[in-house]
């Protein structure tokens, strides 16, 4: 099923390697796609095509008599079998297919390296879970069936078939709908069907195997009760074909015979390496799976893991390599698992993860922000694995998980998330102590970005009285900090709130929080901007940009440039506006962070009002909104009010339809889209008939025209473009000049239009 590009390269790989293996995990198509490919390459090979089954050999003393019996071949006097083949196959062009190598891969390499070596002619292709070792081997891993995405493809006003044909496009669907077929005849999918085999196929990890033993389940359920019945796929999925070899009729005996023929030790790390959840580097593969019968060299253990299939390894963006078993393998680990009594695994997980969380804490509010927060990102399945077990079996390392994990989670805009992990492990933590107030503080802040306000105050008055009784300044400060925040946006009572404000910027200025500094002087200058003090405002966040740029902390960054940009634009300084919402935006892209990336959108759909241009506001806004409601973030009450003012107008500009239509296209857009919408500062579309029009310029830019077009369209003018590239503004002038005589336009503003429709990406921008 499908297969088009896998076959294209192995074809092309085989024209010049003599010894081709297909490796991959039980039941993951080895035996068809070779069987294709042979067939494919059937007319190179004039003396034939020769097939060999192995899957019912059980003894290495038996594979020559296999081959032998397929080609035809008797043992002459005075030479053994193998000699007898090698000369039998000596001077042939033909194609050896050696099919289930895996029990037998010593023999195998023996026997294939002996036949390669007495002619030039053989050519041996292999299907086996591990390479065969031998000299000039070239080894294929077979990648699952290509996946459907994860969320419902359908879009607004998207057709019934639209929506159909989008799953189709995934070849583990389509195995899935032919094989339904065959004993649910009719059975196709529709707008009820094609998300439940969507799901079907993504939990099954695109295993072909795998996904014909579930579609043949249909016989005697409906897809959604299959669906909810993989918790148990071993018990599930079974009754394979009866002409099939033993071992793939079942699901579960599939992965025995894997197993099975691990040793002691590799048997033991593959159950522990189930207990990670989504991927894992290998230093915490040594902190968790280290100890009797695994060796202290955990590597080469792995190695032999990965080299059998069972684990898989990719490399992430920096280049470090990353393990994961398929969902199908974890679940069956987890089972040996429970059974091999090796249950203290799940407490050295819960520890390893619990110090990753704890030395988060402080690095998230520096210059290593952006490697951590792409770190927690990474371990976020292994993290919320750690609290759950920490949970119910140790609640003071719940407790500090959670604490040290609450600034990523409004980081990230993982508001629901924090909110239960935070009340779940404060509500299970024993006496008051500095990690308990810390916590709550953190529970307050998910809570006031929420829009909870009540819950909020509690929280922060908890914590503070918890700090106080503890006299733990660094605590107090962020409860007060917390408490100010209540104050100013629930109760718009200014003035209470600059009173904890100011505490909390005297108490981190005596012992020294210089990032602590930094937020309450951001925050003393938004009481300030919506008291309408916008000059002291504008003084307080040039200040507290000095002490950010000191501690080199983004969000930071990115928060106080935000709160700038709101005091610029009731200044009217449209222009310096609009470049403060676009540093922004640039940052908040870069780090991933949706409450400012939120924020700044709605800065721009103001200021689009103010410039007059009440449709490309809405649109804006339409962006934000939909952002908003999927984070479950609720803009503070004095901003939205200004907010809600610009919306109205921009709504009063225009017809009604019009206003409609352009609202409910912003709320489709991608958040990147919304992005870079609100960045070009055009209402529609140029439409020159240049070489900008029709996309053709981008194959003329150098690949440091093209990253200026992106920073153009980030809105950075050529002085700010020339600091972030580090390049003289003079050289800037000139590309941005080179770029508009190539892409034969006039304005920075078309530059923008085009490097938007090129897919130019804004966090590229942003670096």
């Amino acid at each position: 099923m499908g297969r088009s590009r896998e076959l294209d390269e192995l074809s092309q790989i085989l024209v010049g390697a003599r010894l081709l293996t297909l490796t991959g995990i039980g039941g993951s198509g080895k035996t068809r796609l070779a069987l294709r490919l042979a067939a494919a390459a059937s007319g190179d090979y004039p003396e034939g095509i020769w097939l060999v089954a192995l899957g019912p050999i059980l003894e290495e003393g038996l594979l020559s008599q296999a081959v032998a019996s397929v080609l035809d071949v008797r043992e002459r006097s005075g030479e053994s079998l193998d000699q007898s083949l090698a000369r039998h196959l000596r001077d042939r062009k033909t194609l050896l297919v050696l099919d289930g190598c895996e029990h037998l891969v010593d023999a195998c390499a023996r026997l294939v390296e002996l036949l390669l070596g007495a002619g030039r002619e053989l050519t041996v292709l292999a299907t086996s879970q591990e390479a065969l070792r031998v000299p000039g081997e070239v080894t294929w891993r077979v990648p699952s069936l290509s996946l459907p995405q994860l969320s419902s493809p359908s879009s607004d006003g998207a057709r019934s078939g639209e929506v159909v044909d989008q799953f189709l496009e995934s070849e583990a669907v389509r195995l899935f709908v032919e094989r339904a077929g065959l004993v649910q005849p009719g059975f196709g999918l529709d707008e009820q069907t094609g998300p439940v085999a969507a799901r079907v196929c993504r939990r099954l990890d695109g295993l072909p195997l795998a996904i014909e033993l579930a579609a043949a389940q249909l016989r005697l359920m409906p897809a959604s009760e299959l669906e909810r019945r993989l918790h148990d796929r071993f018990l599930l999925l079974t009754g394979g074909s009866r002409t099939a070899i033993a071992r793939h009729q079942t699901l579960r005996a599939t992965v025995d015979w894997s197993y099975e023929h691990l040793d002691a030790a590799e048997q033991a790390l593959f159950r522990r390496l189930a207990v990670f959840a989504g991927t894992f580097t290998l230093e915490a593969a040594e902190e968790v799976c280290a100890g009797s019968p695994v060796p202290a060299d955990v590597l080469g253990c792995l190695s032999r893991l990965v080299d059998r299939s069972m684990v898989g390894v990719q490399h992430d963006p920096a280049g470090q390599a990353r393990y994961h078993l398929l969902e199908t393998l974890r679940q069956y680990g987890q089972e040996r698992l429970r059974e091999g009594g090796d249950d203290e695994v799940r407490g050295k997980h819960a520890a390893y993860f619990g110090r990753v969380a704890c030395e988060s804490d402080g690095e998230l509010l520096g210059p290593a922000q952006s490697a951590w927060l792409a770190r927690l990102d990474q371990e976020q399945d292994n993290l919320r694995a750690a609290l759950t077990w920490a949970l119910t079996n140790d609640p003071a390392l719940a407790l500090a998980m959670a604490a040290a994990l609450g600034p990523f989670w409004y980081m990230r805009g993982s508001l629901t998330e924090g909110h239960e992990w935070l009340a779940a492990a404060t509500a299970g933590s024993p006496a008051p102590n500095p990690t308990l107030a810390r916590a709550m503080t953190h529970a307050g802040w998910v809570a006031y970005w929420r829009g909870d306000y009540e819950r909020s105050r509690g929280l922060a008055q908890q914590s503070l009285a918890i700090a106080r009784a503890l006299g733990d300044e660094m605590e107090i400060a962020r409860a007060v900090n917390l408490l100010g925040g209540i104050y100013h946006i629930a109760d718009e009572d200014f003035e209470a709130a600059r009173r904890c404000y100011a505490e909390a910027l005297e108490m981190r200025q005596r012992i020294d929080f210089r990032w602590g500094v930094a937020s309450a002087m951001n925050n003393l200058a938004l009481a300030a901007y919506d008291a309408g003090d916008y000059h002291e405002a504008r003084r307080l966040l040039l200040a507290a940009l000095v002490e950010i740029d000191a501690v080199a902390d983004r969000r930071a960054r990115a928060n106080s440039l935000d709160s700038l940009g709101r005091v610029e634009l009731e200044l009217g300084n449209f222009a310096e506006a609009r470049r403060l919402y676009a540093e922004c935006l640039a940052v908040a892209q870069e780090m991933g962070d949706k409450v400012d990336t939120v924020d700044a959108l709605d800065g721009f759909a103001r200021l689009s009002v103010a410039e007059g241009r009440p449709e490309h506001a809405l649109v804006i806004a339409g962006a934000a909104h939909a952002i908003r409601d999927r984070i479950g973030y609720e803009t503070p009450k004095p901003w939205r009010r200004r907010l809600q003012r610009s919306i109205d107008q921009a709504q009063a500009a225009l017809a009604p339809d019009l206003a409609a239509a352009a609202w409910k296209h912003g709320s489709t857009l991608r958040e990147q889209d919304a992005v870079l919408f609100a960045l070009s500062g055009e209402a529609a579309p140029l439409k020159p008939s240049t070489a900008a029009a029709d996309g053709q310029g981008g194959n003329v830019l150098t690949v440091r025209e093209r990253e200026i077009a992106a920073l153009i369209a980030a809105g950075l003018p050529n002085k700010q473009i020339a600091i972030r590239l580090k390049i003289a503004e003079r050289t800037a002038d000139a590309h941005v000049e080179h770029i508009r005589t190539k892409l034969d336009v006039h304005s920075r503003a078309q530059i923008a239009a085009w490097a938007i429709r090129s897919g130019l990406v804004l966090a590229e921008a942003g670096r």
